[in-house]
C-alpha cells in the first residue's frame, strides 16, 4: 500500500526513479490528507454562521467570528515561526497542532449540548477563537512541507488535484450534513456533526504523518530582525505580498456582509445554505482543471490578477440585493474565480519566496494577508451597521478592484511574468 511508512534509503536517494516515486507518494498523501480535511471542514464551516446567530450573536460576534482564523494564523506566523523553525521534528510538531485544532471541535459540540445555560453564543466564539489557534500555525508548517516534497514541476498539479477532490468530497458532505440537520431529531444535529468532523480531523492527522520528507535539511533558525530586511528588498516578492494583502482585505470584507444578508434578510434555512455551498464547491470542482489549463499559454502570475477581477464582481451582485436565486448565480461565479485565485496564489507564492528563507517568507505573507483578511472582516461591520448591504458591497468590490490592479503592478518587474511558465515545469506535462 502507497501509505504504507518507508523509511528513505540513502543508497537511491539521489536516483531519478526514487526521487519520482517519493514525489508521486507524497502527491497521494496530499490529496488523500485534503479530503478528510474536506469532510470536517463542510461539516462544520458552512453552519458557523447560521448556528451563531441561532444563539444570538450580534453583528459584532458574528464579524469577530469572521476575522478570527485569519488574524489568528496572522498571530500564529508571527510568534510561532520560532517554534517551528527550532523543532528537531517539524512534521511531527506541525501534526501535533493540527491534531489540537481537530478535536477544538469537541468544544462547538459541547456548547451545543451544554451551554445553553450561560451565554451560548459568546461561548461558541470563545470555542471558534481557540480551535483556530493550533490550526493557524499548523497550516504554516503544512504550507512549508509542501515547498520541500512536492517538486516544482509537478507542484501546481498536486494542488489542482488536492482541491479538486476536497470540493468533490465537499459537496456530497454538505449535501449530507444538510439533509441530517433536516430531518434529525432533537436539536443537537450541530453538535453531532463537529463531532464527526473531530474523528475524520483525526484521520487526516494519521495520513499527514505519512509525507515522505526525506533527508531534507532543517531550516536555518532566524529570527524577523535578521530577516525582514531582506525580505523588503526583494522587488518581486514585496509587490506580490502587498497586492494580495489588499486583495484579501477586500476578499473578507464581504463575507460577514453576505452572511447576514443570507441569514436575516433572505431568512436562508439549513438547507439553503447548504445548496449554496455545494453549488460553489461543484463551480470550483469544474474550474480547477480549466484554471490549470490556462497555465500552459499564459503565466501563473498574469492569470492571478485576472482571477481576482472575477472575484471583484461578486459584491457588486450583492451591491443590488440578490434573491435566493440570484446568490445561488453568484455562489457559482464566485466559485469559478475562487478557485482560480486559491489555486494560483498559493502555486505563486511557492513559486516567489526566497529559497534561503522560505519558512519566514511564507510566515511573513500569511501575516500580511491574514491580518489583512481579518481586519477586512471587522471593518465589514462597522461597514454594515452604518450604511447597509449596498454599500458595504460596494466597498468589497472597490478594494477588490484595487486589488486586481495591484497584482497586475506586481507583474511589472524585469519582465518576469513572461518567463513564470518556466519556473514551474509541469504546467506543460
Amino acid at each position: 500500500m502507497w501509505l504504507k511508512r518507508h523509511k528513505q534509503n540513502p543508497a537511491h536517494s539521489d536516483t531519478g526513479d526514487y526521487a519520482g516515486a517519493e514525489a508521486r507518494h507524497n502527491q497521494k498523501v496530499n490529496v488523500w490528507n485534503g479530503l478528510l480535511k474536506a469532510v470536517e471542514l463542510r461539516l462544520v464551516s458552512p453552519y458557523l454562521g447560521i448556528n451563531i446567530v441561532r444563539l444570538g450573536a450580534p453583528n459584532l460576534f458574528l464579524g469577530v467570528m469572521i476575522a478570527v482564523p485569519y488574524l489568528a494564523q496572522a498571530l500564529a506566523a508571527a510568534v510561532g515561526t520560532g517554534w517551528l523553525l527550532r523543532s528537531r521534528q517539524p512534521q511531527r510538531f506541525t501534526a501535533q497542532l493540527f491534531l489540537a485544532a481537530r478535536l477544538g471541535f469537541v468544544l462547538l459540540a459541547a456548547v451545543d449540548f451544554w451551554g445553553k445555560n450561560a451565554d451560548p453564543a459568546l461561548l461558541f466564539l470563545v470555542a471558534v477563537i481557540v480551535l483556530n489557534l493550533p490550526g493557524s500555525l499548523a497550516v504554516i508548517g503544512w504550507q512549508t512541507l509542501l515547498g520541500q516534497v512536492l517538486p516544482a514541476s509537478g507542484r501546481a498539479q498536486a494542488v489542482m488535484w488536492r482541491q479538486w477532490g476536497m470540493n468533490a468530497i465537499g459537496i456530497v458532505t454538505l449535501l449530507l450534513g444538510g439533509w441530517a440537520i433536516g430531518h434529525a431529531p432533537g436539536v443537537h444535529a450541530y453538535g453531532v456533526l463537529d463531532l464527526i468532523a473531530a474523528a475524520a480531523g483525526v484521520g487526516e492527522v494519521a495520513i499527514y504523518l505519512r509525507f515522505r520528507v526525506g533527508n531534507y535539511p532543517l531550516p536555518r533558525i532566524t529570527t524577523w530582525h535578521e530577516e525582514w530586511r531582506a525580505l523588503w528588498k526583494d522587488v518581486l516578492y514585496r509587490r506580490f505580498v502587498f497586492g494580495g494583502a489588499v486583495f484579501y482585505f477586500g476578499w473578507i470584507f464581504l463575507w460577514p456582509v453576505s452572511l447576514r444578508y443570507q441569514v436575516s434578510d433572505l431568512h436562508a434555512t439549513n438547507a439553503w445554505m447548504a445548496i449554496w455551498a455545494a453549488t460553489n464547491g461543484a463551480a470550483t470542482m469544474l474550474a480547477l482543471p480549466l484554471w490549470k489549463r490556462l497555465q500552459k499559454p499564459v503565466s501563473t502570475a498574469r492569470l492571478v490578477p485576472f482571477a481576482a477581477l472575477l472575484l471583484a464582481g461578486v459584491p457588486v451582485g450583492y451591491m443590488m440585493l440578490p434573491s435566493t436565486g440570484d446568490v445561488l448565480l453568484l455562489n457559482i461565479l464566485g466559485g469559478i474565480a475562487g478557485a482560480g485565485m486559491n489555486l494560483l496564489m498559493f502555486v505563486r507564492l511557492l513559486d516567489v519566496v526566497p529559497e534561503s528563507t522560505r519558512l519566514m517568507a511564507i510566515s511573513a505573507y500569511g501575516i500580511m494577508t491574514n491580518l489583512a483578511g481579518g481586519l477586512g472582516a471587522l471593518v465589514s461591520i462597522a461597514a454594515l451597521n452604518i450604511s447597509g448591504v449596498p454599500l458595504a458591497a460596494g466597498i468589497a468590490a472597490a478594494v477588490r478592484l484595487v486589488g486586481a490592479l495591484l497584482l497586475v503592478w506586481a507583474t511589472m518587474n524585469r519582465g518576469w511574468a513572461a518567463s513564470a511558465p518556466k519556473s514551474v515545469g509541469g504546467l506543460h506535462d
